[in-house]
């Protein structure tokens, strides 16, 4: 199934139209802008849809690899958690011996 084509040379000469007639100088010619956009609403409300379809996929491929690297993180990562305990725990023990020293190091002879 197959709507109607457009060749592009017609495409490109009718963009370039609109274009030449919205700039005049440095001002935009928002009337020009408006009358392409309704003109073109069925082609507007076409390539919406399909970039929201791209875009919904994408955001849900997104979705799901952060859920994934979660859920491996979390259920699998125990041993990554166990080690940041045991480091946290450490240096608070290595700082509280340090503090306690008062400077005094025992050096080997």
């Amino acid at each position: 199934m197959s709507g109607p084509t457009v060749t592009d040379g017609a495409l490109s000469s009718s963009f370039e139209d609109v274009l030449m007639r919205a700039v005049e100088v440095e001002e935009w010619k928002w009337d020009s802008i408006y009358s392409y956009c309704r003109d073109n609403m069925g082609t507007l409300v076409s390539v919406a849809e399909q970039s929201w379809a791209v875009l919904k996929g994408n955001l849900g491929l997104l979705a799901t690899v952060a859920a994934e690297a979660a859920k491996l993180l979390l259920l699998s990562g125990s041993g990554v958690v166990n080690f940041a305990l045991s480091t946290v725990v450490y240096l608070t023990a290595l700082f509280y011996l340090l503090a306690a020293s008062d400077g005094k190091v025992k050096t080997p002879n």
